[in-house]
């Protein structure tokens, strides 16, 4: 059993804005002022999110789930696979230098 995680190379994952927009937003017609105000959080928050210059937050995963009947671990399954994407690229020099443990060497 291989427990090390494998983020895809290839390509970024999508973000949970994107998602939002294409998937939601522009098929249901719904603008993005008509959901922050749904949703009681500033246009600003939800635009930037949109946009891909926010990170999605618990509480706004909480309220687009609440909104668009889904589940907050939908939305923040997209951030996640987003953070661990960027951060297994800034780290890729420091985690090849960790030598794994022999103990969990064996369940590989």
């Amino acid at each position: 059993m291989n427990t090390k995680t494998k983020i895809t190379k290839q390509r970024k994952p999508t973000a949970p804005g994107v998602i939002l927009k294409e998937e939601f937003l522009l098929p249901l017609q719904i603008s993005q002022a008509e959901a922050s105000r749904a949703m009681s959080i500033p246009y600003q928050r939800l635009n930037e999110l949109v946009r891909g210059q926010r990170s999605l937050t618990a509480s706004t995963a909480l309220k687009l789930a609440q909104y668009l009947n889904t589940t907050p671990q939908f939305w923040m399954n997209l951030q996640n696979a987003v953070n661990l994407y960027e951060t297994e690229n800034k780290e890729r020099k420091a985690l090849a230098k960790i030598k794994q443990h022999t103990a969990t060497s064996l369940a590989s």
